[in-house]
């Protein structure tokens, strides 16, 4: 069996949409790619804000056969992408989240890299460091 694989940069919109701060009450798509095949993943998206606390958002796979990187991507040659929809509190503040991923009854995290800067992330086998999603009150 392969090695699985996980993957998300906060800095490329396929992986996060809409890029950067998010308006209150507005969706952001999150996306996390599993490579390896898994046949049993379960992928969720793990967000915590101050008024509200922890929810977990569970991801769905976007299609039913996993898509192949072109440029084979030793790390990552085949993989499923799983997305999540974060709807943003009605209160400005700031969110956190990070992926929890359960693949053959181990189970993985992906969070921010150890700079704390987003983009790509690291792997873990404990909560990592979360990626921070600014949420505003658009001005009238």
């Amino acid at each position: 069996m392969n090695r699985i694989a996980l993957y998300h940069n906060s800095h490329e919109a396929e992986y996060r949409s809409p890029f950067g701060a998010v308006a209150c009450d507005s969706e952001v798509r999150l996306s996390l790619d599993v490579s390896g095949l898994p046949p049993d993943c379960v992928c969720s998206l793990r967000v915590w804000f101050r008024e509200v606390g922890e929810t977990l958002i569970p991801m769905s796979p976007d299609g039913d056969e996993p898509d192949f990187q072109e440029y084979a991507n030793p790390e990552r040659p085949f993989f499923r992408r799983y997305t999540g929809v974060y709807t943003a509190p009605e209160t400005a503040g700031l969110a956190w989240y990070y992926f929890i991923v359960t693949c053959s009854g181990i189970t993985r995290y992906y969070g921010n890299n150890d700079r704390n800067q987003g983009g790509e992330g690291r792997e873990a086998f404990s909560p990592p460091p979360s990626y921070q999603l600014t949420v505003y009150e658009e001005s009238p």
